[in-house]
C-alpha cells in the first residue's frame, strides 16, 4: 500500500527502460560507422551525449605497401591519433609521422599509413585517440 499525500510521505516511482538498438550494415561494407546519441534530465540537470565514431579508407583494397589516406571524425579534440593495421601499430606516414585531432575531432586532411607486406586478405586498420575513442575499417589486401 502507498502512503497517502496527506501523511506528508512522497515516493517517487522510478522506471528503467532498455532500449535495443538493431543496425543494418550492408554485405561488403568497407568502413564502420557509429552514431549514438543520448539525452535525458536528472532532477534539475539536462544533459546531451553524442558520440559520432569513424574513419574511412581511401582505397579500400589495393596491394601491400600502398599508401592508405585516412579521413574521419569523432575523435576528442585536438588528441594525439595512434593507427593499427591488422592489430599491430603502424606509423602515420603524414606530418612527420605523428597525428593530431583537429579541434572539431576529425583526422586532418591528407593523413596516411602504409598497407601491410603480409598476405592478401582483409586487415582490420583502427584509428584511436589518447582519450580512448577508435573507430575501425576494413582493407582488403591483394598484393
Amino acid at each position: 500500500m502507498l502512503p497517502s499525500a496527506s501523511t506528508g510521505t512522497r515516493q517517487r516511482l522510478r522506471v528503467l527502460v532498455l532500449l535495443t538498438l538493431l543496425v543494418s550494415v550492408p554485405l561488403g561494407s568497407s568502413s564502420s560507422a557509429a552514431a549514438w546519441v543520448v539525452s535525458g534530465q536528472n532532477g534539475a540537470n539536462t544533459f546531451t551525449t553524442a558520440d559520432w565514431l569513424q574513419i574511412t579508407l581511401s582505397p579500400t583494397s589495393g596491394h601491400k605497401s600502398v599508401t592508405i589516406t585516412i579521413s574521419g571524425s569523432g575523435f576528442a579534440p585536438n588528441s594525439t591519433l595512434s593507427a593499427t593495421y591488422g592489430g599491430s601499430a603502424t606509423p602515420w606516414t603524414s606530418n612527420g609521422g605523428s597525428e593530431t585531432s583537429a579541434g572539431d575531432g576529425t583526422i586532418p586532411a591528407g593523413a596516411t599509413i602504409k598497407a601491410g607486406s603480409g598476405a592478401s586478405g582483409n586487415y582490420t586498420v583502427t584509428v584511436s585517440d589518447a582519450a580512448g575513442n577508435s573507430a575501425s575499417a576494413v582493407y582488403d589486401q591483394t598484393n
